[in-house]
């Protein structure tokens, strides 16, 4: 009896120690690929970061028009498709919506020149007219934004089959998670920022659509005039005047705009890296609870949230600014060159 219990002293002792270098072990080990992770993420920045500064200052060339060119013969593979169908329908909303407005304003000014005049009968037929007319015109603005929102989703469905097949053509999917570091999130990048291209360039399309399309109208509302009274001073300058004003604000648009494409894509870049950090939680939560690692990870969080909430505020700000100087000039400079 006893030399059975020196024995199972020794054997429990011997099992101790080896279950507590184990447990040392894997704690280093958890150290070390945390530390990999971090390195890697912060490489992952670096890298990001330098080829954003030591690129051009100018955002928009001929590598972003061939690549759009690609993008766009996906969208709209031919003109009998369905994205086509819906991208004129958006635009035949939008060319109505621009002569229900210029109609619109005939009559505010003819219900004007009726309280002048003191015309009531006038007045109330004018009215009348105003509120027939205010029943299509709300109607397609509504369907102005039924349309965008339609051909959003078909962009997004034909962009995201295209990104499908890439994705498990020849096991590239393999490859972008064991093989290749550049793409961390490929989850973001399959679903939020398929949808968010393909709202952004739909809202685009309408944003420059409307503007050439006023200009465009009111050009010809002048030849018109000035056809009609060929002896009316003043109606000749008016439509290059017009256009002198719009491109000149543009042009001062265009050189006070920040760098919205860069600091948008660093923010979506942080946001991934978020999403990134959330994914390798859930997909080692057992090691990390194991080794007691949820400081090391909650503090990881909270840094990679500290940094986009950082980017975020900056946006806010340069838009701030930017917007105030946009209201001004497409507003109040507006309205005030319409009086000269």
């Amino acid at each position: 009896m006893n030399i059975v219990r020196p024995r199972w002293t020794k054997i429990l002792l011997f099992s101790s120690s080896f279950a507590s270098i184990i447990y040392l072990l894997r704690r280093y080990r958890r150290y070390l690929v945390l530390k990999e992770n971090c390195k890697f993420i912060e490489s992952q920045q670096e890298s990001i970061t330098n080829i954003s500064s030591s690129s051009s200052l100018i955002a928009i060339h001929k590598r972003f028009f061939n690549q759009l060119l690609v993008i766009i013969r996906i969208l709209i593979p031919r003109l009998r498709s369905d994205s086509f169908i819906l991208l004129i329908t958006h635009l035949t909303t939008l060319i109505t919506r621009t002569f229900l407005s210029i109609y619109i304003a005939r009559l505010d000014g003819a219900i004007v020149k009726s309280l002048v005049q003191r015309n009531s009968h006038k007045l109330i037929r004018t009215i009348i007219i105003f509120l027939i007319v205010a029943i299509p015109a709300s109607f397609i603005n509504s369907l102005i934004k039924y349309a965008e929102s339609k051909l959003a989703l078909a962009f997004r469905s034909k962009l995201t089959r295209y990104a499908y097949e890439s994705y498990f053509r020849s096991q590239t999917y393999f490859r972008v998670s064991n093989l290749d570091g550049r793409l961390l999130t490929p989850d973001q990048n399959l679903t939020d920022d398929i949808e968010t291209f393909t709202s952004l360039l739909t809202h685009l399309f309408s944003q420059l659509t409307k503007p050439f399309l006023d200009i465009a109208v009111i050009s010809w509302t002048f030849v018109i005039l000035i056809q009609q009274k060929k002896h009316a001073r003043g109606l000749k300058e008016v439509p290059i005047l017009t256009s002198l004003v719009v491109f000149m604000t543009f042009w001062i648009l265009r050189k006070l705009s920040p760098q919205f494409g860069r600091l948008v894509s660093e923010e979506t870049r942080r946001r991934g890296l978020l999403r990134f950090a959330h994914t390798r939680i859930i997909a080692n939560a057992e090691e990390i609870a194991f080794f007691d690692g949820h400081e090391v990870e909650k503090k990881w969080m909270s840094k990679l949230y500290y940094q986009l909430r950082e980017q975020t505020n900056l946006i806010i700000k340069k838009r701030l600014w930017f917007i105030m100087v946009e209201q001004f000039l497409m507003k109040y400079f507006w309205h005030s060159c319409n009086y000269t």
